[in-house]
């Protein structure tokens, strides 16, 4: 989840670098801002629902 902490450069450039070493090894990576899970959580949700089918999960 992203927030207001990951406005600094620093910040957002290691989120960076660790989503695209779990993205390096393999795992599936979904990010989302902390906006969206507050203020659009359907949207959330469906998202993660397609993520989950996308990796064989029958619910």
């Amino acid at each position: 989840m992203h927030g207001a902490q990951h406005q600094q450069i620093d910040r957002w450039d290691a989120d960076l670098r660790r989503s695209n070493e779990l993205v390096i090894a393999g795992d599936r990576l979904l990010i989302f801002s902390s906006y969206a899970i507050r203020h659009q959580p359907h949207e959330v949700e469906r998202q993660l629902r397609a993520a989950f089918r996308a990796a064989g999960a029958s619910r």
